[in-house]
């Protein structure tokens, strides 16, 4: 069985200005991938609050994207990083991928990541994937094959659809005032706590959190990390006939190499 993809984004209409073009350069990310039938999206709005024609304005924008883009809105009284809408949307609409990821309105998948994760899922339909993405303050996350704290995203992950729960609705973490923001840690953790076997690290980077504008587009080729100094470059800035990094002049360890590391839940 062809593996499919479900990508569920919690979005908002308030927040920033440019909340519209990001969520745009987010499906147009998807819209560019190598997509099967039974791929879809589901977009759930954060309602509370919000101007109705502002969210409706949201969900014209996203029915425009055709078959196996889906929209809701959900109010949950308050607001809090797409959570809620998140878990909404796992308990009202009907799922038709074989794997779960969860995206942010403003992260774009780079070029060729169904691609990437579709012949591994098939390879193993029960093994979580664990791929990399770069964060808005340009460092590559996770930076090593583990679950770490606030070194890995919700974003970083295809799950097995049978091991997707609801995410964590606390705001703040027991006896504090602190504001709980790991939710997509924990819920990593539980769905590798359901697999049966070990999640697969891919050391691949296939998404870009806020990506550089390019004009009316983002950059979405792909990201390469030297890998002597670290160095970040969008494929967009490399040219394929000098392979030297401009930091370190180390020789580029040049993308598609079909490496994988397993490692520790």
């Amino acid at each position: 069985m062809t593996p499919t993809f479900t990508v569920l984004i919690g979005a908002c209409a308030y927040d920033r200005p440019d909340r519209a073009a990001t969520l745009r350069h987010t499906l147009d990310s998807i819209a560019r991938q190598d997509r099967r039938p039974g791929d879809q999206v589901i977009v759930s709005i954060d309602s509370f609050e919000q101007d109705k024609a502002l969210v409706a304005e949201r969900q014209a924008l996203v029915f425009s994207y055709g078959l196996g883009f889906i929209v809701m809105a959900y109010d949950s009284g308050y607001h809090f990083f797409g959570v809620e809408q998140i878990n909404a949307a796992l308990m009202t609409v009907c799922i038709t991928g074989s794997h779960i990821i969860t995206m942010g309105d403003d992260d774009v998948f780079v070029d060729g990541a169904y691609a990437k994760l579709r012949p591994l899922c098939a390879a193993n339909p029960l093994q979580p994937i664990l791929y990399r993405f770069l964060a808005p303050w340009r460092e590559v996350l996770w930076d090593r094959p583990r679950m770490e704290m606030s070194r890995i995203s919700g974003c970083c992950i295809a799950a097995p659809r049978q091991f997707v729960g609801p995410m964590d609705t606390r705001t703040t973490w027991p006896d504090s005032d602190r504001p709980f923001v790991e939710h997509d840690f924990f819920w990593i953790q539980d769905i590798l706590a359901k697999a049966p076997i070990h999640p697969l690290w891919l050391t691949e980077i296939l998404v870009i959190a806020r990506p550089d504008l390019r004009g009316d587009d983002v950059a979405h080729r792909g990201v390469m990390q030297c890998w002597h100094c670290r160095t970040v470059r969008y494929f967009e800035d490399i040219d394929i006939l000098n392979p030297y990094c401009p930091q370190c002049r180390a020789v580029a360890d040049m993308p598609g190499r079909p490496v994988a590391m397993m490692g520790s839940r």
